[in-house]
């Protein structure tokens, strides 16, 4: 039996529910059937219950889903991965219950993933970040159309940030012309700020570059032209962490905007 699956991306800032992927069944794979969700759900509620996804109670939709866990991350007194103020936000707002299935740190969701795809007893949503098992899932007609479903449903927000994107983030989750999947998409951290000392470009004569080629200027004089104007040759032009100069989202002292501007995007599902 298909399964319905909404997924709330970005919830706090979209105006509707999406749909996602979930489903039963074995091996590698699993099955899903997609729904359009309403504001209101009711329209979602009965087609979510014609396709076997999902469940209702008291006029609400309830999927269950999973998530990757941070035993950094602390939240309130009183609040839980599962019992939260921004699930409360999406079932007070769009009457979406959502129930969580199971954790995992990232070192280990993959794997239980695997093991929920073999048992066929995934929730109905989950995060998938391996295209091997993506594709697999789409080739095998497995996932849900979400084209018609995705472009009736989407926030202005979620639309603006796809535009950002011209089209790129949707080409790895397309599959024959139809969108099999949600790509995530960043609303914070995906800015990396430069900052340069002001007074060693005012003690050099140089203008804040505006180019590659004139940051490098920059940089190559603050190395070589004492811009501390101490006569000892001890300043640096960039400073770059030794041990991880690339690592990806949200990373300080990085060279990512560097590969950025080539069209390079280590770390990333592109």
């Amino acid at each position: 039996m298909k399964k319905t699956v909404s997924f709330m991306l970005a919830a706090v800032m979209t105006a509707t529910i999406l749909t996602g992927c979930g489903g039963s069944g074995s091996g590698n794979s699993q099955t899903a059937q997609g729904s359009q969700a309403s504001q209101g759900g009711q329209e979602a509620s009965k087609e979510t219950q014609a396709s076997g996804g999902g469940s209702t109670e008291g006029g609400d939709i309830t999927f269950t889903f999973s998530k990757v866990s941070y035993p950094s991350v602390t939240l309130p007194d009183g609040q839980t991965s599962g019992d939260n103020v921004v699930l409360d936000y999406i079932r007070d707002k769009y009457h979406v219950n959502m129930v969580l299935d199971w954790q995992a740190e990232a070192s280990e969701y993959n794997n239980k993933l695997s093991l929920n795809i073999a048992s066929g007893s995934l929730p109905d949503i989950f995060y998938c970040d391996n295209y091997r098992t993506f594709l697999q899932l789409a080739q095998n007609g497995l996932l849900a159309d979400l084209t018609d479903i995705y472009d009736a449903n989407i926030s202005d927000t979620i639309k603006a940030i796809d535009k950002s994107y011209n089209g790129r983030n949707f080409e790895p989750v397309t599959v024959d012309g139809r969108i099999m999947a949600i790509p995530a998409g960043n609303l914070d951290g995906q800015q990396n700020i430069l900052w340069l000392r002001k007074d060693w470009l005012d003690n050099l004569g140089l203008k804040v570059p505006e180019t590659l080629e004139e940051l490098e200027a920059v940089l190559t004089a603050f190395v070589n032209d004492d811009p501390d104007g101490n006569g000892v040759d001890d300043t640096i032009g960039l400073v770059v962490s030794a041990t991880e100069p690339v690592k990806g989202y949200n990373h300080q002292y990085g060279l990512e905007p560097i590969f950025y501007a080539f069209n390079a995007y280590p770390t990333y599902w592109m």
